[in-house]
């Protein structure tokens, strides 16, 4: 349930600061790590989203969880620790007089990249011991998606914001 509130804040989130980002700000085009950008307006608000989201995936994993796979939680930290790294080192800014801190930028990409790739296996680690059928065919359609948006977003700049947010 924790996971859960988190989420829906992120959601929340997500959805109403693009109206109040820099101009220009394109829900279509621009994905979630260029609201909480260098140098975005109120981009504090995206970032403290990415670190709840991240600390309740990993209390509900380490805390809450009573599977004993230690797989999961092993990829499913690295997928909290994804979303707080993204947040606390933050993409290049969008906003034209800002400087770029090309650091910070890069560490954010692999916290990104570390966010969608432990996701991805932690859905497919869910595939191979689940016993429900219903959740294997769950988990497997989660591992497609994440794949194939991840895919998309890398190659398609102009929907990344779209495919991320419908990815989420």
């Amino acid at each position: 349930r924790l996971t859960l509130i988190a989420f829906v804040l992120f959601a929340f989130i997500s959805s109403i600061l693009p109206f109040f980002s820099f101009e220009g700000y394109n829900i279509i085009s621009h994905t979630t790590s260029h609201l909480g950008a260098q140098g975005s307006p109120n981009a504090v608000m995206m970032n403290v989203g990415f670190i709840i989201l991240g600390l309740s995936f990993i209390i509900e994993l380490l805390v809450i969880e009573y599977k004993r796979y230690y797989f999961h939680k092993l990829v499913g930290v690295l997928f909290g620790i994804g979303l707080i790294g993204s947040a606390l080192f933050r993409h290049e800014p969008l906003v034209n007089s800002i400087e770029v801190n090309v650091f910070a930028d890069q560490i954010h990409s692999i916290f990104a990249s570390l966010t969608g790739f432990s996701f991805t296996l932690y859905a497919l680690a869910h595939l191979f011991t689940e016993p429900k059928n219903n959740v294997k065919i769950l988990s497997l359609f989660a591992m497609l998606i994440s794949s194939g948006f991840s895919f998309i977003i890398l190659s398609i700049s102009s929907v990344s914001g779209l495919f991320q947010r419908v990815m989420f």
